[in-house]
């Protein structure tokens, strides 16, 4: 099997406007992929939810997906870290009932 070396650099501005970098390295990012990445629109944030409580086991009512869609929409991660809080949470619960 072939191994591929490669690597992935990101920076928030546009090379051109970094002043302080080498030209060497501005002309390099200047020649790969630009992307814009914008936060998850609501839809995406709901589909996200709903998709991590699912791999989790837990089942979050609409209601709750629907709280965490509209306060949380910036962060994937802590979309996902919310959902997971509120399965740890559920099962320390569920583990102070048995």
């Amino acid at each position: 099997m072939a191994s591929v070396a490669g690597s992935v650099n990101c920076v928030i501005f546009p090379a051109k406007e970094i002043k302080s970098l080498e030209d060497r390295l501005r002309t390099r990012f200047e020649w790969g992929l630009i992307m814009d990445i914008q936060p998850p629109d609501y839809e995406t944030r709901m589909a996200i939810i709903k998709n991590k409580a699912n791999s989790l086991g837990l089942e979050l009512p609409d209601d709750v997906c629907n709280y965490i869609a509209i306060n949380i929409t910036n962060n994937v991660r802590q979309i996902e870290g919310t959902v997971k809080k509120i399965t740890d949470e559920k099962s320390k619960k569920g583990n102070k009932n048995e």
